[in-house]
């Protein structure tokens, strides 16, 4: 289950303000839509430029385990077309986690294993902690 049934206030995070930003970041670009691994990645190389690889891959990664261990975002595959929505993967979370590290950070260097393949999409607690974050 990539939702846990008890979610945590968006302020009550306290990682490192780089993490902070992307956290942020993350939950606004999410707001009505369903991003792509690809996308977080993107928002993780912004946030990250300076840093290796290595580190934005732990850094997203972190990111994205609070986010769904908060039950902020699901992760799953993407469904439908111009109704497009998030499928979440049915599975625990630490299986959800051990999936995204296999394709993100075991695979990276082959795109096609992640880029386009794992999807991500605000839960209703999510939608309303990014909706607190407009500007």
């Amino acid at each position: 289950m990539t939702q846990p049934p008890n979610h945590a206030p968006l302020g009550s995070y306290g990682g490192p303000p780089a993490e902070n930003a992307l956290r942020t970041q993350l939950l606004r670009d999410l707001v009505g839509e369903c991003l792509s691994l690809s996308h977080l990645d993107s928002v993780a190389a912004h946030v990250y430029s300076d840093n290796a690889d290595t580190v934005r891959q732990a850094r997203l990664m972190a990111t994205v385990g609070s986010l769904l261990t908060d039950g902020l975002i699901v992760v799953g595959d993407i469904v439908g077309g111009s109704d497009e929505r998030v499928e979440p993967w049915n599975v625990p979370l630490e299986e959800a986690m051990e999936r995204l590290h296999d394709r993100y950070v075991v695979h990276h260097d082959a795109w096609e294993v992640w880029g386009w393949t794992t999807w991500f999409a605000l839960t209703e607690s999510g939608q309303q902690a990014a909706e607190a974050l407009q500007p």
